[in-house]
């Protein structure tokens, strides 16, 4: 099972949902995107960085899951 595919795509989802669906400041939205571009070109443009891409990304929907928790 391709674990990095449902990491990359459940990050896609959340972070897409977090920019065109909250009441977040523009400021939060423009830093959250640059984080998925950034853990993006960590996995696909230096393999030797993969796993940290890997684990940016599924921080970054951990943290997703708890602003929507508490903003609901």
């Amino acid at each position: 099972m391709p674990y990095a595919l449902i990491s990359l795509l459940v990050a896609s989802v959340a972070t897409g949902w977090f920019v065109l669906a909250t009441d977040a400041s523009a400021g939060s939205k423009v830093l959250l995107s640059a984080v998925f571009m950034c853990s993006l070109a960590l996995r696909f443009s230096f393999p030797q960085w993969e796993l940290i891409g890997l684990l940016l990304q599924v921080f970054l929907v951990i943290g997703i899951v708890l602003y929507a928790k508490v903003h609901p």
